[in-house]
């Protein structure tokens, strides 16, 4: 299904996830029509297909790629890159490849990226404490604070429909709790029903392009997840058992990082029908961990 050149150069490759979301942008990007919903679910079976097979011909060296340290976490480099280009941040909490390559959809000529890296395990409460050694993003995006060394003033768009006016502002930063909030712990956030993916994507371009309108935005997350839709059969590896990607019993499928087992791959996910919940985090997988670090250029004068 793919050549073995690619995981050659994967495994010689000085940076080999940089090389891997560059190949993975180039792919799926030609698939994403103007059915935004419906290529949503493509692009989740190529990644599916893509890291099974990963797990096939590289095993648990592709996974040992995926644990990061600080200079390679995603929210770091994020902060950085924008104080070099006297820009502002947002965080999307869950942020992915896949709104990478819509973002590249909707704002064409104007996006550029690189590849960081979620803490591990990749859940919001471990990446707050490990990178901004705070108690929740709330506390660590809002309010004056000194990150990487410089100065940043940051609030929460509440509404995604209704971002703040910033003018020609720089230095702040921004929390949206899209796409986390509508596709995973829709009633946590006051939601009454998981939202269209589509609805999803579009939501968070419109934000983007807003924020990006006169001083340049870099984008990136806390973590990246598995979607599973409304068929966890579909998207999961088998055997499917319904706990936590971090701190059970995965039989062979584990890493242990810092003392604590993680699920690697697409096994073992914490899914309820019940609740909603289409996506999951927590683990070490390509989607989880890999979180792209987006740049998307001031609108042209």
């Amino acid at each position: 299904m793919y050549s073995d050149a690619l995981l050659t150069n994967l495994v010689i490759h000085p940076e080999p996830l940089e090389h891997l979301l560059e190949w993975l942008v180039k792919r799926l990007e030609p698939g994403i029509s103007s059915d935004w919903s419906g290529s949503y679910e493509k692009i989740e079976e190529e990644l599916t297909e893509f890291e099974r097979w990963l797990d096939t011909v590289w095993g648990m060296g592709f996974y040992e790629t995926l644990i990061g340290n600080e200079e390679s976490y995603s929210i770091p480099l994020a902060f950085k890159t924008a104080a070099e280009m006297d820009g502002n941040v947002l965080i999307c909490d869950g942020f992915s490849i896949r709104e990478l390559m819509f973002l590249r959809k909707a704002l064409p000529e104007r996006v550029r990226y690189n590849a960081g890296k979620a803490p591990t395990p990749t859940t919001t409460e471990n990446v707050v404490e490990t990178v901004f050694q705070s108690t929740g993003l709330i506390e660590a995006l809002t309010g004056q604070k000194l990150y990487w060394g410089n100065t940043w003033n940051g609030d929460v768009i509440e509404d995604i429909s209704n971002p703040p006016r910033l003018g020609k502002k720089t230095g702040l930063m921004f929390l949206s709790y899209h796409p986390d909030a509508p596709l995973h712990r829709a009633r946590s956030y006051g939601l009454t029903q998981v939202q269209d993916v589509g609805q999803v994507m579009k939501q968070i371009s419109n934000l983007v392009s807003y924020l990006s309108r006169n001083s340049p935005l870099v984008i990136t997350g806390d973590h990246g997840y598995i979607y599973v839709g409304d068929n966890p059969n579909k998207y999961l590896w088998l055997p499917y058992k319904r706990k936590k990607r971090f701190g059970a019993d995965y039989t062979t499928n584990f890493m242990e990082v810092e003392g604590v087992r993680v699920a690697v791959g697409r096994f073992h996910a914490s899914v309820s029908r019940r609740s909603n919940a289409v996506i999951v985090h927590g683990g070490v997988s390509l989607c989880e961990s890999l979180v792209p670090v987006v740049v998307v250029e001031a609108e042209p004068n």
